[in-house]
């Protein structure tokens, strides 16, 4: 799988401390796509998005290095991330321009619209053949698919964003979109849209379906009105805290894989052995039927009171993977804590609250950031897996349960790095919940069947195919 450029900007807005419902994601996740080769002509591309309607800057315009070679840092196509913390209808302008070798342009992409409250919608923003030279259509105006139109775009006529969204089309549109690594063109998955009209290959649902405002992608003219006035922000507090970021995707590399078979060694030969605690030496392996198969699991068990005495695993990471772009996957099982904080994963070494945990929702959580809808099943086996993706001052987290994904946050709170000066080693703590702090206790004995440890980022289907067949050979 080639890199992708994946870049999150957030709208953030401070709100005052209070208890409330824990509401969807409000975002637009803009595909950047192209049909030119790469690294000629297409050299680069930046963007810069803007707050509307007092055209404050979020973040710095940057530009990014398209290789045209499979396997390096930026290509296309690729995702950017606006969303808004509060979930207001924020309005916000996006630039993406295209350059040469020679820092001339080629093509610039403009595109106005609103979030929906609530909704994580897709649009796709082309710099296309088309549209080269095209860089006169004049105030409020584009290049979108070889014509001159309006840059306003009508969000509530989106379709709803997936994994993977942005690297097909959802019917044929008269652009060939490219992967610049591989030369080829994406995947089509229709020849038609079933309503609404086909535009940069994906589907609108028709005009008047209603949405945030502004005009339908494609059509000139046409103001549309956002909810809450011209699109500013709405809610208590002002915008503050924002700013833009690059995150890098590097494919996932299997560089540790614990079958649990009566050794905590790896199966290869370079990986570090896990270190079991266990204070109480109460914990063993034991053979135990897991997903219709027989194998030997490590038991844990202990006291989650007073934390000394619970029962987990560390792994001692550097060298192993990157701390701020890996992935971790495992099947386990939790015998008790239901209605509880149950820790399962810890990058602080035992001195923050802070971690991957199932909560007492029996959801998994990033705490204090985010929290999955999809339960956690206690005294049976679950196939769980997190990613940490990209380099950039806040990575993105992601979870997953079974193979599904559960949510995906903004933040370093799984960085590996996050606490030198408590976590000098980089130590991946397993079920050990902190030994300082709030919050103590938060434990549960268990299970562990396999434990994988990757350097980069595991796709969405990687994971649902490692859910489905966790024992098999990788």
């Amino acid at each position: 799988m080639s890199p992708r450029i994946q870049v999150a900007l957030a709208l953030v807005f401070f709100l005052g401390a209070g208890a409330c419902a824990e509401k969807k994601r409000t975002e637009i996740v803009v595909g950047l796509a192209t049909d030119l080769a790469a690294p000629t002509p297409l050299y680069q591309v930046s963007l810069q998005v803007t707050r509307l309607p007092d055209g404050i800057p979020l973040g710095q315009a940057t530009s990014y290095p398209i290789s045209g070679i499979s396997n390096t840092v930026y290509e296309l196509p690729g995702t950017y991330g606006i969303y808004s913390e509060s979930g207001a209808a924020d309005r916000v302008r996006v630039v993406l321009t295209a350059t040469d070798d020679q820092a001339r342009t080629l093509v610039v992409r403009s595109a106005v619209f609103n979030l929906v409250p609530e909704k994580t919608l897709f649009v796709r923003l082309g710099v296309i053949s088309a549209c080269q030279g095209m860089t006169d259509c004049g105030a409020g105006m584009t290049c979108i698919e070889g014509r001159c139109a309006s840059e306003k775009i009508d969000s509530g006529r989106l379709p709803d964003y997936h994994p993977g969204l942005e690297s097909t089309v959802e019917c044929a549109s008269s652009t060939t979109f490219v992967d610049t690594s591989t030369k080829k063109p994406l995947t089509q998955t229709a020849a038609t849209c079933a309503s609404g009209t086909c535009a940069e290959g994906i589907c609108l649902s028709p005009a008047g379906s209603g949405g945030a405002g502004g005009a339908p992608v494609g059509q000139g003219g046409g103001a549309g009105r956002a909810a809450g006035g011209e699109g500013g922000p709405g809610g208590a507090g002002g915008l503050g805290g924002a700013g833009g970021q690059m995150v890098v995707t590097r494919p996932a590399d299997l560089k540790a894989t614990y079958q649990l078979n009566q050794t905590f060694v790896a199966d290869q030969p370079s990986a570090p052995a896990l270190v079991p605690i266990d204070p109480q030496v109460t914990s063993s392996f034991v053979p135990d039927t897991v997903f219709g198969v027989t194998r030997t699991v490590w038991a844990f068990n202990g006291a989650a009171s007073p934390p000394d005495q619970q029962a987990g695993l560390n792994l001692v990471t550097p060298g192993l993977v990157n701390p701020q772009s890996y992935s971790v996957d495992m099947v386990l099982e939790l015998a008790g804590g239901d209605g509880g904080w149950r820790r399962l994963l810890d990058v602080q070494d035992r001195q923050s609250d802070d971690g991957f945990y199932v909560d007492p929702s029996n959801n998994l959580d990033i705490y204090r950031i985010s929290g999955s809808s999809a339960a956690f099943t206690t005294g049976a086996y679950h196939h769980v897996a997190m990613t940490v993706d990209g380099t950039a001052a806040t990575p993105i987290v992601r979870a997953y349960l079974d193979g599904a994904l559960q949510f995906s946050s903004l933040t370093a709170e799984m960085d590996l790095d996050a606490d030198p000066a408590n976590n000098p080693d980089q130590v991946l703590g397993l079920f050990l919940d902190n030994v300082a702090g709030g919050g103590l206790g938060e434990w549960s004995a268990g299970r562990i069947a396999i434990l994988r440890v990757w350097d980069g980022v595991l796709t969405d289907a990687q994971t649902a195919a490692l859910a489905a067949s966790p024992f098999a050979a990788r």
